[in-house]
Order: C-alpha cells, then sequence, then structure tokens
C-alpha cells in the first residue's frame, strides 16, 4: 500500500508575464510625438494557482511478480485558478489575469502485467491498463449573469444538484 499528500504551487507563463503584477506601459510615436500607453493592468492581488493533491495505491505482486496490479485512485483540488477576465476595450487594454475559482480532478488508474516468457534469449510482456477521470468545477465567482453564463454557456450554477450545459 501507498498514500501521499501534497500542496504545490503554480505560475502559469501563458496567464502570468515578467509585469502582470505591477503592469506596464509601452511608448508609440504618433505624428512625431511620443507617448506612453498603459499596455497591462496590474493585479497587486494575483496568487499563485495552489493543489491539494491526494493519492492511494495498492500495488500488488503473484506468481514471483509474474502478475502485477497497481490500483490507484487520485483527488486533486486546485483553487485561486488563473482567469483572464475581460473588460471594456475602452480602458486600452481587453483583459486583466485574475484568480478565481476552483476546480476538481479525481480519478482511478489501473495496470496489469504479465511476464508470460522470461527466458535468456526471449522475453514477451503483455500490459493493460487503463484510466476513468472526472473534471468538476467546484466554484467561480458570480458574474451577475443567469446561471453565471459566459458567451451564452452556463457554466456553473452554485448548486450541487444542477447540471451545467
Amino acid at each position: 500500500m501507498r498514500a501521499s499528500f501534497g500542496l504545490n504551487g503554480n505560475v502559469n507563463k501563458n496567464f502570468v508575464g515578467n509585469y502582470t503584477v505591477q503592469g506596464s506601459y509601452s511608448s508609440n510615436t504618433y505624428n512625431g510625438v511620443t507617448g506612453f500607453l498603459l499596455e497591462g493592468i496590474p493585479n497587486p492581488y494575483l496568487k499563485w494557482e495552489k493543489s491539494r493533491t491526494f493519492e492511494v495505491g495498492l500495488d500488488l505482486g503473484f506468481l514471483e511478480n509474474r502478475i502485477n496490479a497497481n490500483l490507484t485512485y487520485y483527488n486533486r483540488l486546485t483553487s485561486d485558478k488563473y482567469a483572464n477576465i475581460t473588460v471594456p476595450s475602452t480602458s486600452g487594454v481587453t483583459s486583466v489575469v485574475s484568480n478565481n475559482g476552483k476546480f476538481q480532478n479525481s480519478g482511478l488508474e489501473f495496470e496489469l502485467a504479465f511476464r508470460i516468457i522470461d527466458q535468456k534469449d526471449w522475453k514477451w510482456n503483455l500490459n493493460w491498463n487503463g484510466a476513468l477521470n472526472k473534471n468538476k468545477v467546484v466554484a467561480l465567482p458570480d458574474n451577475g449573469l443567469e446561471h453565471n453564463r459566459q458567451d451564452a454557456y452556463q457554466v456553473y450554477t452554485g448548486n450541487k444538484d444542477e447540471k451545467c450545459g
């Protein structure tokens, strides 16, 4: 038997650049005059994405390890996920990076391995594996629209019984 628990942080480079927290400016020349414009809205409250992972597994061997089995259950909860939040383009930018929501990834993995022939000059192994995975949105901030819709799709209801669609 084996079990593990871990906490880790993530700074996704697709969302968080060198100046995401403090904002950035760029220069532009128009009609011979140089000016500066806001290139990214600062977000000093931006945090790392955090993942809490729990895993438990069972490794079994039979007939002098000619038959091996592995069964693993895992559960990962990611919080403070990164998202680009659309802002009015009149602000000079189209989105700002923010932490929002939680999602959960859990599942079951299995493997069966057979050493059918194990001789000096000839080996034959047969392996079979599979996985069942479930992803679930646990929480999203309320965006003020009916059923928390984004681009006409309902993404989260807030009710555990009600399905999103």
